[in-house]
């Protein structure tokens, strides 16, 4: 996960050079670091930064920790469902 406030082109090339995995990136527009510690980044609304990182969060938990198959669960980590435009999730 990462914000366009943090200097998303250098992250986009490490993702870019990405081989062989299977890796999920999620950028939020005027997201930065805090976004996802502390939960303030003047940028991006609090709630919604924290709505975002917790349900990817929750989300990944339940399909890798949990084994959860539900569809929806799935197309949260796949990035098949748009939880709000400020998200983009982009998969290797």
């Amino acid at each position: 996960q990462s914000g366009s406030a943090d200097n998303p082109d250098s992250l986009r090339a490490m993702f870019d050079l990405v081989e062989g995995l299977d890796l999920v990136w999620i950028e939020l527009a005027g997201g930065c670091h805090q976004t996802f510690a502390l939960g303030f980044c003047p940028t991006l609304d609090k709630d919604l930064g924290f709505h975002l990182v917790e349900t990817y969060a929750l989300a990944f938990a339940r399909r890798h920790l949990l084994g959860d198959e539900d569809p929806r669960t799935i197309g949260i980590t796949e990035g098949e469902i748009d939880l709000d435009p400020a998200a983009t999730v982009r998969r290797r």
